[in-house]
């Protein structure tokens, strides 16, 4: 189970003044302010703390000093820090601090505010991943959330410019998680990585980034089904969630493309084996529900799926040119109208090549397909085949 950490990093810039906070969010969603009260009280020199396993050092280009300045042991409160303090005010001579995580995070939004309503410019400099712009500057004004959109990153440079002391400039909500996969940062020319059963759980359960690059790195098992976390709720007990099976990727629950699955996902010649769902009253159901993007090189091997309409043993509907090339299922397939062995619904000018299908399909209304349960919108198979019944 993945637990979010840095998901809240309080920067306050005031005059030539520089102000942080840092705070933890876990999985459930519980803020907890981090506490470097009593560790780092007036304490000068280069900082590092550490929360449930992952650590977080500051530096700058002069020494720092750090003041407890509103919170205390157990209370919330920010802590400021800059050089030269003295009795709680700053003069701040650094122009540059460097965060150092000890593990990849992700960096996504920032909120702004500029009291003397003149916009400032901070450059952001983030270390590693396959991050477009390493270098990003923020013009910033009242009430303004910006989205950074870093992923994968070590490492995050601030460059302060120079700041007219009657002016209070203030960067709020620094929204940071650590890498929720095996490895990469999304994009393209580096994807996630898909190496374990909780990455392909995580992946269902965050529509957020149904829309980036994927690459499956192993062959990934659910077995046993009843010890397996299928909700991602950080236990496997077998409860009303777990027994629904896998939430599928992109599961059209909205009606509209929010809800699709608009990436690309590589199976990299790999497969999934023993994936179970059970969600019988729900429509579009597979590993994948409704894709608008491409899924290719994935095998899904004794699978066990049923669902209500469009259901398939690897995706149940693609749609808006969607592809699926060199892709194969085994298993069971259950539902009521238009299952297919391979694919529910090939709709919306989309391309079936290089697939086959070995599951057995079940339908309560006699209408199912050995390798695809409707064809429709243009679409295209091309070279494929089913064997199952």
């Amino acid at each position: 189970m993945k637990i979010s950490l840095f998901n809240k990093l309080n920067t306050i810039f005031r005059g030539s003044c520089f102000a942080i906070a840092l705070c933890f969010i876990s999985h459930a969603a519980q803020a907890q302010t981090f506490e470097w009260e009593t560790a780092i009280k007036d304490q000068y020199g280069n900082v590092t703390e550490t929360a449930d396993g992952v650590t977080v050092s500051v530096s700058a280009d002069n020494s720092l000093n750090i003041i407890n300045q509103y919170g205390y042991p157990g209370t919330s409160g920010y802590v400021l820090i800059g050089s030269g303090l003295s009795f709680g005010s700053i003069c701040c001579r650094s122009q540059t601090y460097t965060f150092t995580f000890s593990q990849a995070v992700n960096l996504t939004s920032l909120w702004t505010w500029n009291q003397g309503n003149i916009g400032r410019v901070v450059i952001f400099t983030p270390t590693g991943g396959a991050n477009f712009a390493k270098n990003q500057q923020f013009n910033t004004s009242n009430g303004k959330t910006m989205h950074l959109g870093y992923r994968n990153i070590t490492a995050l440079t601030v460059t302060l410019p120079s700041f007219a002391t009657d002016n209070n400039l203030v960067f709020d909500r620094l929204i940071c998680t650590p890498v929720p996969y095996s490895g990469g940062s999304g994009y393209e020319s580096d994807p996630y990585q898909i190496a374990t059963a909780e990455d392909l759980i995580y992946l269902s359960q965050h529509p957020e980034d149904h829309s980036l690059h994927f690459v499956q790195t192993a062959d990934i098992d659910f077995t046993p089904r009843s010890f397996i976390d299928w909700d991602g709720d950080g236990t496997a007990d077998w409860d009303t969630e777990d027994q629904a099976g896998l939430r599928p990727i992109g599961d059209g629950s909205t009606g509209d493309l929010n809800s699709w699955f608009k990436g690309c996902y590589d199976g990299g010649g790999h497969t999934v084996r023993n994936l179970y769902i059970k969600r019988g009253t729900e429509d579009f159901v597979g590993l994948f529900g409704v894709i608008s993007g491409t899924v290719k090189n994935l095998g899904n091997i004794r699978c066990d799926i049923t669902g209500n309409n469009h259901v398939g043993g690897l995706i149940g509907h693609t749609i808006n040119s969607a592809s699926v090339t060199n892709c194969f299922s085994e298993g069971e397939v259950a539902g009521q109208s238009y299952p297919g062995g391979l694919v529910g619904r090939n709709d919306g000018g989309s391309t079936i090549a290089d697939c086959y299908s070995h599951a057995d399909v079940t339908s309560n209304n006699d209408v199912a397909g050995g390798f695809l349960g409707e064809n429709r919108g243009n679409s295209t198979v091309t070279n494929c085949y089913a064997t199952g019944s």
